[in-house]
């Protein structure tokens, strides 16, 4: 999944505990140093994991997603400045939720 934070305004509606959902309408660029919670969806897909085997989790301020499929489609530019900071832990609830077929 993926999510400019400053596009963060979920849809009530259409959102549920494992799938949120973004309107789009409303770019919420963030001061320096203000927190804001994220939620970021993930697309559908479907791992089959064995015992002992991990899933891992990578956040970037930059877009890092290739799209084999489509190589001549170039990257979307950032409009990312500064320094990025997450926040985890103790205030902060920061979790994974997966749903599991």
């Amino acid at each position: 999944g993926r999510l400019r934070a400053s596009l963060r305004q979920l849809d009530e509606a259409a959102s549920t505990e494992i799938e949120p959902r973004q309107t789009f309408r409303t770019v919420e660029k963030l001061e320096p140093g203000q927190i804001v919670p994220l939620e970021i969806p993930l697309w559908p897909y479907s791992i089959r994991f064995r015992a002992g085997e991990s899933l891992r989790l990578r956040v970037h301020g930059v877009d890092r997603l290739k799209r084999p499929e489509f190589p001549q489609l170039p990257p979307d530019p950032t409009l990312n400045r500064g320094r990025h900071v997450i926040y985890a832990g103790g205030e902060h609830d920061s979790h994974l939720l997966l749903s599991e077929v």
